[in-house]
Parts: C-alpha cells; structure tokens; sequence
C-alpha cells in the first residue's frame, strides 16, 4: 500500500508536468495553477492532483515498509507540535501535524528532528510536549524516523503480560508464606536480629509500577533458643520497597521468627503481629533483652511479681566502667511505699547511654521492689 502511495505521488506529478509542458508549446504559461485549470478543463488537470493527493494519504496512512520495520527502535520525547500558521492542514478532516522529537541512537546519539504525520482530532489532545513517542530511525541517516506505534502497543502488551505473570507468581509465594506462618504458630517465638539481605528477584520493577515494586530476599538473622543456643539461619521474603525501607530491614534490624525446636536452623519470618499471642510476644522480647544483657530473669521478676512506686535518685556517681556499652552507675535512692513511708537503698545499675538522664540527683523514677525483700529493686528509666 506505501508504494501503491509513492506510486500515485510520481503519476501526479508526471500529470502536472505533462500539462505545463503542453502549455508551454502551446506558448501561453498561465501564471498560477487556477489559470492553468480555468484555461485546460480537461480531465486530466483535475485527476492530476487527486492522484497526488491520494498518494499523501496512502504515504502517510499506511503501515511502515518492510524496510522501516528493520530500523532500530526507541522511544523518543516530544519536544513540539506545529499546529501551522493557518490552522491544520487536514486529510479526511483529521489533521496533519509537524512533530519534533528528540531521542538517543542506540550507540548514543542524541538527535532532533522533525516529521508529519496524521493526528486522530480524538487523540490530539494526548500529543503534549514532554510524552514518550515510539521512534524507528534510519541507523545510516538517523534524522529520517518514522512513527511505530503499533510496535509500542506491541510491547505495552508484553509488558502486561510479563506483569501479569509476576503478580501471579508474587501472589502465590505471598499465600505460601501466608500458609507457612500459620503452620508455625505452635513453634516457639524469638527476636531475631538481621544480619544480611540479599533481593534475588524483583518484581514490577518499572518505573510507571515504581510503588509496586517488590523483591524476593534472601534473609539472615542470628537469634537465642529458648534454651540459650545462639543460631545463624537463613529464609526467603517476599518484601514490598516501600517496607524495606524500614528500620527492620536494615542491618542489625529487628523481627519476630518461629524455629523448630528439633531442628533451629529451620526458622520462619513472621510478618504480621495478628499471627503473634500478646503474652508470647511479651516473652520473646524479655529473652531477647536478657539475651543482650539489657535485663535480667530476676529484674523481670521483681517488674511481674513485685510492687510498683515511685522512687527519688538522691545521689549519682558513675564509676568510670562500661558493661556492654551501659554506663556502671553507683546511685542511692528514696523509694515510696504505697502507705507513703519511705526507704533509702543503695544500687549500682548499668545505664543505657540515653538513660544517663534520668540518674542526675532529684529525678523521679519508676521502681518496683518485693515487699520482702525491698533491696532488690528494678528502676526505669523511661518513665
């Protein structure tokens, strides 16, 4: 159909040319191509141009040439549309634009140029400066392109399809990890500090699904047993990007894991707190900061078992020690009964750097002790 198009164009003129050179023997040249008509009413002055007319639309109409199809594609931008001085020019009342566009060769050539194509009136309004255009070029004459958006339909295509596959595969490993923490729920439950992740495949990573995007990891945590093992192992996560942006998965991030107990180095990740038992989840965090050297079983103890009030730090004197990065503090301290008597007791604690706050003389701090035994006393900090 092109080259029926080219083939019309070259008949057309070879018309046009016929008549002015007949003119021309005949020795009256009109000045314009009205006279031309007005003076040689024959049929082939009118046809003459409908044959160049009908060659323009069928050029600029139909599909590319095998040739073209060959050319490299790419997308390009839209940097113009020329709207002409004068309004469109129109084939079958649809406009004929002027577009220029500017896009990179494969071997990295920036070019701009310009071309004129039909615009649907329906879809003109879509053509703004700064939208994407599928671009075919010329590789020995890269200002000659042509317009292939059937190509870019082509792959918009692929791309839903590819898309459609991975959420379909993203889907049914998100309700295996579903199932597996269901599984896991009489397992015991620990905190489990991150110490490493590695994404082995992402999925929707584009940038028009840039919120969706999400990787299959590889996740290593190290955690305590219950009966005091320190275990190294490994699982795979299925993690949206915007959650790995989250402390948690950062290095040394903190999560909730259930192992097996005849076999720890089998662990599972728990991602939902609903598949976690408030007293279960108390628990896990207790042995997780004795596991630290954060508490102790004994200070848990005198927090659940014993009474709590309100103590005044009267004296403050650090040694100069430090306990696993905790300041050794030596303070003296006026606690509250909750008849309102009072008892002074002498501790050394070991103080988190952003408690070091709350042992400065006169603060007020929690305190929990046993009723028979009203030394041993658990003080927080954070209150």
């Amino acid at each position: 159909m092109k080259k029926a198009g080219i083939i019309l164009i070259i008949i057309g003129i070879a018309a046009c040319a016929l008549l002015i050179f007949s003119n021309l023997l005949s020795g009256s040249l009109t000045s314009s191509f009205s006279d031309l008509v007005d003076n040689y009413s024959t049929p082939l002055a009118f046809i003459a141009p409908l044959f160049i007319i009908a060659g323009v639309i069928l050029r600029i109409k139909c599909g590319l040439s095998k040739k073209e199809k060959a050319y490299p594609f790419v997308m390009g931008t839209l940097i113009s549309i020329d709207q002409g001085a004068h309004g469109y020019t129109q084939v079958n009342s649809q406009p004929v634009c002027r577009l220029t566009i500017q896009f990179t060769t494969n071997d990295g050539q920036q070019i701009t140029t310009r071309i004129r194509t039909i615009i649907q009136l329906t879809d003109l309004a879509q053509f703004q400066p700064g939208i994407d255009i599928p671009v075919r070029y010329n590789p020995q004459n890269p200002q000659h392109i042509v317009l292939d958006f059937q190509e870019e339909a082509n792959q918009l295509q692929n791309k839903l399809s590819q898309m459609q596959d991975q959420l379909s595969e993203a889907d049914q490993k998100l309700d295996q990890e579903i199932a597996a923490e269901k599984q896991a729920a009489g397992q015991p439950l620990v905190v489990g500090k991150l110490l490493f992740l590695e994404r082995t495949k992402t999925y929707f990573n584009d940038k028009e699904m840039s919120q969706y995007e999400m990787s299959q990891c590889t996740l290593t945590f190290q955690f305590t047993t219950q009966d005091g093992q320190q275990i190294t192992a490994t699982t795979e996560r299925i993690i949206p990007q915007v959650t790995l942006e989250k402390e948690q998965f950062k290095l040394m991030g903190l999560s909730y894991l259930r192992y097996n107990p005849q076999s720890p180095q089998q662990i599972t990740f728990i991602g939902s707190l609903d598949n976690i038992k408030p007293d279960e989840k108390k628990h896990a965090d207790e042995q997780y900061q004795i596991a630290i050297g954060q508490w102790t079983q004994e200070a848990i103890d005198i927090r659940d078992k014993g009474t709590e009030t309100k103590g005044v730090i009267l004296k403050s004197n650090p040694t100069g020690n430090i306990v696993d990065g905790k300041s050794e503090v030596e303070l003296q301290v006026r606690v509250t009964r909750p008849d309102n008597s009072t008892y002074e007791v002498s501790v050394t604690k070991h103080v988190p750097q952003n408690g070091m706050a709350f042992t400065v003389p006169g603060s007020i701090v929690h305190v929990f002790y046993m009723p028979d035994n009203e030394q041993h006393i658990v003080i927080g900090f954070y209150a």
